[in-house]
């Protein structure tokens, strides 16, 4: 028992034990009698421990327990869903079934003190150390069935398989996918949530913020596995990274580094005289499990106590692991494959500048990321830390005026991986008065602290510009809605307040998208309203004799016409810029979105307004490159076929700049 632990350690929660144990456990009053027990028989076995127990799991025939052979471990994850599920938790049970070998499995004990704790990465908690104890467990299991353990999970389950792996040396062997290998630097909640449940007294004393990997050493708690500190083990390691998740830059870059592996093709590195390796492959988007049959394939593998992880595009694993192959998607490294120099541009865009860095060979670079430091008359004014869009965008602001940039390049390792900077004559803010009437696509364009003139969203052209709508429907109550900014936009669309907006209000250009067609609309009489999310969150009460009309139902859209002829007439074809989008079909990892069907048929009906849109001479347009018709998975709004990669919105703001230099609007009458 640790000696800072003064708070009473809290009631756990009552195990469940059915589901893993027809029998009885076995029950062992002291880690000490659990070893002097020797070998142990199949079963669930639960050891008392001056903290919470110690619960495994001991699967397999007798027989199967072979001297000199390999023993599978597992560790758990992070429990989805955690809510009323109730512990002990244990992983891989079906996965040695299934490939007819014995195992181990052990649950994580410190999520048995709170009822919403998902994640604990085997680190203990304040009233035991528990690393030192699952240590001891696993060398005494090491050496009494007389066999080298594999040390199997992913996640938090595999930040635990490396670092006891890395504490057992010779005796065991590892097997982890998308590991954590510092919990300092995963998700805060995740942390914050484990820290106030196992150390209540460290974050009462210092707050969860402050407390550091430093403060859980001093209470023998090992948070970082990205460096060997003087240890040999473990014998082995395979360790599979999905080379589209961030945590491939902040837990796998860190781990390369810290323990010396070196690539030998773009996707695999390897150490250790090939004892070492670590495979980027690519199965999902994000931290994705890798596919079951690629798990097992691997468990059996590395049950041969000969087999290499450096030999694993040859092993007989090799057809599961080329199915989710793809070297060009591995994280770019500048130490492999330098960058031979990095060009910077500069173009003026609504309101500043947009900047660019562009590498001397255009090619992708997986997981790279891009800075940019903005000077003006030699001072630094305004930076873009790290992202991986190569451009970035900088207002004019008349007493820093911008006039020289540096840009930076950093590899899918987190290494500098380039620098290059550019000097220019300061340029001025164009002033343009920007109106939009669309949605997001076109509102996200204006970052920062920049704004359009106005904007207006969750509309139709058909009924913000069609008939007036019944007096009592008009000014409902609309206090359902809880946000001030959808409130007024289905406000606006009840009221056809862009009628009023465009026609009296001094703008220079209006921005029009589309985007928002994709709603339904409600038909009464002569007259439609949008049924947007908003509207039908606000409670409204349509009238009995409303019906539903589809975006492309011929009613529809001949009133759609018709509003839009009245757009013109209030605006001017002159001050109209159409901002042509079409919705994405695939991330930015080449991942195709789900509902590819309703994609298609939202950009034939796209292609038919931009058609009739096309028949007004006047009206300008912004089009876009294929390669920027991309959804960013990162996207604040979270990821959708119009929430677009970064580049569209900069290639909008250049756009208005160009398109307004063009032709300059005419002035207000």
């Amino acid at each position: 028992m640790s000696g800072t632990a003064d708070a009473m350690r809290p009631s756990l929660q009552m195990p469940s034990y059915r589901p893993w144990a027809k029998d009885e456990p076995h029950s062992w009053l002291s880690l000490q009698d659990f070893v002097d027990a020797g070998k142990h028989s199949a079963g669930l076995h639960v050891i008392q421990t001056s903290g919470c127990p110690i619960e495994l799991i001991v699967h397999g025939e007798e027989s199967s327990f072979e001297p000199s052979g390999v023993l599978p471990v597992f560790f758990a994850g992070a429990v989805s869903g955690r809510g009323d599920k109730i512990p002990p938790f244990f992983s891989g049970l079906s996965v040695a079934r299934q490939l007819g070998k014995p195992c181990i499995c052990v649950a994580d004990p410190t999520l048995s003190l709170a009822q919403d704790l998902a994640l604990g990465w085997y680190a203990g908690n304040q009233w035991q150390r528990l690393q030192d104890e699952l240590t001891d467990v696993l060398r005494h299991l090491s050496d009494s069935f007389g066999m080298e353990l594999l040390l199997v999970g992913g996640g938090g389950g595999g930040f635990a398989a490396l670092n006891f792996g890395m504490r057992l040396d010779d005796r065991a062997s590892t097997l982890v996918w998308n590991p954590q290998t510092d919990f300092f630097k995963y998700s805060r909640p995740a942390l914050d949530a484990y820290l106030k449940v196992a150390f209540p007294d460290l974050v009462d004393e210092k707050g969860a913020d402050a407390v550091s990997a430093q403060s859980l050493a001093e209470r023998g708690v090992r948070a970082s596995v990205t460096a060997s500190e003087g240890a040999s083990g473990p014998r082995r390691m395979l360790y599979l990274q999905n080379a589209g998740d961030s945590q491939a830059r902040t837990h796998t870059a860190p781990f390369i580094a810290g323990h010396g592996l070196a690539p030998v093709e773009s996707d695999l590195y390897v150490a250790g005289n090939g004892h070492q390796a670590i495979f980027f492959g690519n199965w999902g988007r994000g931290p994705a499990t890798p596919p079951t049959d690629l798990i097992k394939a691997l468990v059996w593998a590395m049950c041969d106590r000969d087999f290499m992880p450096a030999r694993l595009f040859e092993s007989p694993a090799s057809e599961q692991v080329i199915a989710v192959r793809k070297p060009e998607k591995a994280p770019f490294n500048a130490v492999w494959a330098p960058v031979a120099s990095l060009g910077v541009d500069v173009v003026p865009a609504h309101g500043g500048i947009v900047v660019s860095a562009a590498p001397a060979v255009d090619a992708d670079y997986p997981g790279a990321s891009y800075a940019f430091y903005a000077y003006s008359r030699g001072e630094r004014v305004r930076t873009r830390w790290y992202t991986t869009s190569r451009q970035a965008y900088f207002r004019a602001e008349g007493h820093q005026p911008v006039d020289r940039i540096v840009a930076f390049m950093r590899d899918g390792l987190d290494q500098l991986a380039a620098t290059a900077e550019l000097a220019f004559k300061a340029l001025e803010d164009d002033g343009k008065r920007i109106f939009i009437f669309g949605s997001c696509v076109s509102r996200d364009a204006f970052v920062g602290d920049m704004k359009p003139y106005d904007y207006l969203a969750r509309s139709s052209i058909a009924s913000a510009f069609g008939h007036p709508c019944d007096v009592g429907l008009a000014e409902a109550d609309l206090g359902g809605i809880t946000s001030e900014f959808q409130r007024r936009m289905v406000a606006a669309d009840l009221r056809r307040s862009a009628v009023t907006a465009l026609a009296s209000t001094e703008y220079d250009y209006l921005l029009l998208d589309l985007i928002d067609e994709r709603f339904e609309l409600a038909e009464f009489g002569n007259c439609f309203i949008t049924v947007s999310s908003e509207l039908l969150r606000s409670g409204i009460q349509l009238p009995p004799r409303a019906e539903r009309v589809s975006p492309t139902d011929p009613r529809r859209m001949k009133c759609w016409r018709e509003g839009f002829r009245r757009l013109v007439r209030i605006v001017g074809e002159e001050r109209i810029i159409l901002n042509r989008v079409f919705w994405a079909t695939h991330d930015e990892s080449g991942a195709e979105l789900p509902k590819q069907a309703e994609i298609q048929a939202a950009n034939i009906h796209l292609a038919r307004m931009y058609g009739f849109i096309d028949s007004f001479e006047g009206i300008r347009a912004i089009d876009y490159p294929a390669a920027l018709l991309v959804s960013d998975s990162a996207h604040k709004w979270g990821i959708s076929p119009f929430h677009f990669v970064p580049e569209l919105y900069l290639h909008t703001l250049k756009s208005i700049t160009e398109l307004g230099w063009s032709s300059p609007a005419p002035a207000m009458p």
